[in-house]
């Protein structure tokens, strides 16, 4: 299992930037999620599973691609995927809107 450090090195590598929190976040069942907050203020959403099959991320980031070129529903950007992890940008709840 890789380390949450080596987990953070290679997301300031990606994003060119350092990592100001690296919070995690419930509700996942599958992988471990976080939110991550850059020194620049920046906020981005990691999915990662080191126990998945090789494929599952490489999957669910060609599928979100695949759903954002519909422009039916606001999808979050793909930054980075790997057999173990996917980034990807946060977007937050307009305010005042509801989940159902």
């Amino acid at each position: 299992m890789i380390s949450e450090e080596k987990i953070k090195a290679r997301i300031e590598e990606k994003l060119s930037t350092k990592i100001k929190n690296f919070t995690s976040l419930s509700g996942g069942c599958i992988s471990d999620a976080y939110k991550i907050t850059m020194s620049d203020g920046s906020n981005y959403f990691l999915k990662y599973n080191p126990s998945t099959s090789n494929d599952m991320f490489i999957k669910e980031a060609n599928g979100l691609k695949e759903l954002a070129k519909t422009n039916a529903i606001r999808i979050p950007e793909v930054l980075s995927f790997d057999e173990d992890c996917i980034l990807l940008n946060s977007f937050q709840q307009a305010a005042g809107s509801k989940i159902s």
